[in-house]
């Protein structure tokens, strides 16, 4: 397990998840807050996105398109 740090410093009050990619990069969900991150291996943030207000995304996870 490991821990990063979101440069906002927001914290989700519910839901949310991480899932570990196949190279070891991280997909962060923040649940009840309106945001998605993913981070490299060193746990720089390399995207972030931001959806609507009032937008939740219980849930994120990456997959490849096909």
């Amino acid at each position: 397990m490991r821990s990063v740090d979101w440069p906002e410093g927001l914290i989700a009050p519910s839901q949310g998840n991480g899932q570990t990619l196949p190279n070891g990069e991280l997909v962060v969900g923040r649940g009840a807050l309106p945001y998605i991150s993913e981070y490299s291996r060193s746990g720089a943030l390399v995207f972030n996105a931001e959806f609507p207000a009032g937008v939740n995304t219980y849930r994120t996870y990456r997959f490849d398109w096909k």
